[in-house]
């Protein structure tokens, strides 16, 4: 080895040294070494220290070859070592590990199996939750942008309606400087485009020319400040361009766009990219709400109610002293409301108003029931408790049964104890074939998913993607999981076998089948959310029951629907189609819109 030499002498480059006993042979690493130093030490004598030590380094590497090298350890050398880190060790566990499953297929399917069903259940619950829960979240500047709706503190009822006179927004970009940009938004029934003879339903969405600086939906073609620069101008979205145009160049060309009856062609000045499933705003193409047909009659009128209003603030605005701004805006352009409300009887909120413009951020319009008309936060939320409970019993049952099969093998445990295996290593052993069970289930969740996601999102009319699994929260999900199933299922029980004497437990003194606290305690939990889940679903079920059988007033079975489409000539026909029905003698009522 190294030989002692005094400081004040000169040595050999440490990192040489280094390299030395990290690539030699065990056995040769001694002589060599001590050679290469003899030598160094002559050198310094005869050329100096500074070609001694470039010596010394090309010597070293001059010993690279096959004879000096370190070989891999036999199988003798690898399997005489007991450390829990080495690779044998762990050969060894999961070699055992495997062939207990293989001879026990009935345990480990039933593990595998009610692993993945669950994990697979939940993956769907939680995608749809995250879906819902990060509605509108995917703009830029999401926390500046507002939908505004008008409040009214009615005797009867507090009211708030997301439908917004036409004069609003443009009024209020001029009196507040706070505002940036906005945006009117007027979307409905599906009215019909043409192209070359061919006639689409499509959802054309009239808005204002402020709507790309509001939403961070990508302009795939076109120019963000004059794609809708014109009245006559449309913007249509991608998937949209492929139905009607195909493989042509959108741009510049004419679309007949049919509304009420009265047809217009607009210019095609740009392609937008598809509103993703948690968008609140989905279109098919864009104009300008110019073309509206009562734009002419209410752009002044403050008294009807008619498109969505959204505005975005500029950076540093508060969005509590902004809308105390709104308060004198409001009385004055919803004088007579408010008159009308105070002759009711209306008194003021805690807020202070009776009537007046608020402001909701874009990422909780989707749960605001009155303005979007979307289910209650609270559903979601359950869905959510729905899925957790789920995981919850598939891992309680996975550890119930890992913990009962362990104990099974007492004598196993016993004679490895008795022959020196300490806790980290029966730990390991057990821990292995816990591992590897939930492996398998998760691998056999990734299959489920993506065989059933399609049959799930048809059944659902749900836009659910895996992709979605690949954010850090739902990894560190999976992640916490899986150790904290495999800790519990493999260390509880080796914890428990680690504590008694091998000898006693060999001679079958001690009863390891006893259930302890901890399985109890899990027992009892599993059964208890078992028996919870139950009574929701058989509540479920009857509510079902009760819609489908309630009478509705009608007998649906005697009522007919015919969709008459978004034809050119819509009325005409609606109105010919009610004529003649009404003259057949076996129609009681005829009706149509």
């Amino acid at each position: 080895m190294k030989n002692n030499i005094p400081p004040a002498q000169p040595c050999p480059p440490r990192w040489a040294d280094q390299l030395l006993e990290w690539f030699c042979a065990p056995h040769l690493l001694e002589e060599l070494q001590g050679d290469l130093h003899e030598e160094f030490y002559y050198q310094v004598t005869q050329v100096g220290e500074r070609r001694a030590r470039l010596h010394y380094i090309r010597e070293v590497l001059g010993f690279l070859r096959p004879f000096a090298i370190k070989r891999n350890y036999n199988s003798a050398q690898l399997y005489s070592s007991t450390s829990i880190l080495s690779i044998s060790m762990f050969q060894n566990y999961f070699t055992i590990a495997f062939r207990n499953l293989w001879r026990n297929k009935g345990y480990a399917t039933m593990n595998v199996t009610g692993l993945a069903v669950a994990f697979c259940i939940c993956v769907f619950l939680f995608l749809t939750a995250y879906l819902q829960l990060t509605y509108d979240s995917f703009h830029q500047d999401g926390g500046r942008i507002f939908q505004t709706y008008l409040f009214a503190n009615d005797p009867e009822k507090a009211t708030r309606t997301g439908g917004m006179p036409l004069p609003l927004t443009p009024a209020l970009k001029t009196e507040f400087e706070e505002v940036e940009a906005g945006a009117r938004i007027l979307s409905g029934r599906k009215t019909l485009l043409e192209y070359q003879g061919k006639q689409f339903d499509k959802n054309v969405v009239l808005n204002d020319p402020d709507f790309f600086q509001l939403f961070s939906f990508p302009l795939l073609k076109g120019n963000h400040g004059t794609a809708l620069k014109n009245v006559s101008s449309m913007v249509i979205s991608q998937s949209r361009t492929q139905a009607i145009f195909g493989e042509e160049d959108p741009i510049g060309k004419v679309l007949q766009h049919t509304n009420e009856g009265q047809t217009k062609g607009y210019n095609i000045t740009g392609v937008l990219a598809d509103a993703p499933y948690n968008s609140s705003v989905r279109y098919d193409a864009l104009i300008r709400i110019e073309n509206a047909p009562n734009y002419l009659t209410d752009q002044n009128n403050w008294d009807a109610f008619s498109h969505q209003a959204f505005i975005k603030l500029k950076p540093g605005v508060n969005q509590a002293s902004f809308q105390n701004q709104l308060k004198s805006f409001s009385r004055k352009y919803f004088g007579p409301g408010l008159e009308a409300l105070q002759k009711k009887g209306a008194r003021s909120d805690p807020q202070g108003d009776i009537l007046a413009v608020r402001l909701q951020q874009l990422a909780n319009v989707h749960f605001d029931r009155e303005i979007s008309n979307e289910p209650p936060v609270a559903i979601i939320y359950a869905l959510l408790g729905i899925g957790f409970f789920i995981l919850l019993i598939a891992c309680f049952n996975f550890i119930n049964l890992s913990i009962a099969r362990s104990f099974t093998r007492a004598k196993e445990m016993g004679v490895r104890k008795y022959l020196g295996a300490v806790k980290s290593q029966l730990f390991l052993q057990i821990w292995g074939e816990s591992a590897i069970i939930c492996f398998l289930g998760l691998a056999l969740v990734a299959l489920l998913a993506l065989a059933l996601l399609p049959e799930f999102n048809a059944a659902f009319d749900a836009r659910l993607q895996l992709n979605h699994l690949l954010q850090p929260g739902f990894l560190a999900l999976l992640g916490g999981i899986f150790v904290l199933i495999t800790l519990v299922a493999g260390g509880y029980p080796a914890w428990l076998m680690a504590r008694f004497n091998a000898v006693a437990v060999l001679k079958g003194q001690i009863s390891l089948k006893k259930p302890g606290f901890l399985r109890n305690s899990l027992l009892v939990t599993q059964f208890a959310i078992s028996c919870l889940l139950t009574c929701c679903t058989i509540i479920a079920l009857q509510q079902v029951d009760y819609l489908r059988e309630k009478p509705l007033g009608f007998e649906k079975e005697q009522l007919i629907s015919i969709p008459v489409g978004n034809q050119a000539n819509g009325r005409q026909v609606l109105q010919r189609l009610r004529n003649q029905l009404a003259t057949d003698p076996s129609v009681l009522a005829v009706t149509g819109t």
